[in-house]
């Protein structure tokens, strides 16, 4: 590498830097998405709590909110209860994940809505 080329590196390394430190502090002062959504479950509020849950979460992950790619059924290994959907990057990052994730934890969708569903048996969706 050139001595050009070696600090244009350099200031870009420390560019990608700032950005995952900005990225990190943002995450921490985030709620899960699922806290802002109205609960309501509508014309399925009688139907299974699975079905409850899926129709609520609508296809968003219960932490980012986003809507692209899959859903995996998120739960406590604990208590082997679901706790909501989420997508695979935010699944990838629970247990750890910093305050976000504890705090969707204290208050996950199914907590939220009233509902007990117990994970075994639920593939991933």
């Amino acid at each position: 590498m050139t001595p050009e080329e070696r600090a244009e590196s350099d200031r870009l390394d420390a560019v990608n830097a700032e950005q995952e430190a900005a990225t990190a502090a943002w995450r921490e002062d985030r709620e899960p998405a699922c806290w802002n959504w109205p609960v309501r479950l509508g014309p399925l509020e009688n139907d299974s709590p699975v079905t409850a849950l899926v129709y609520w979460q609508d296809g968003r992950c219960a932490v980012c909110g986003g809507h692209d790619g899959d859903r995996v059924w998120d739960h406590d290994h604990a208590t082997d209860l679901v706790r909501g959907l989420l997508c695979v990057s935010c699944n990838l990052q629970e247990p750890g994940g910093g305050a976000l994730f504890e705090r969707y934890r204290l208050m996950p969708p199914t907590k939220i809505l009233g509902l007990r569903i117990e994970h075994f048996g639920y593939p991933s969706r």
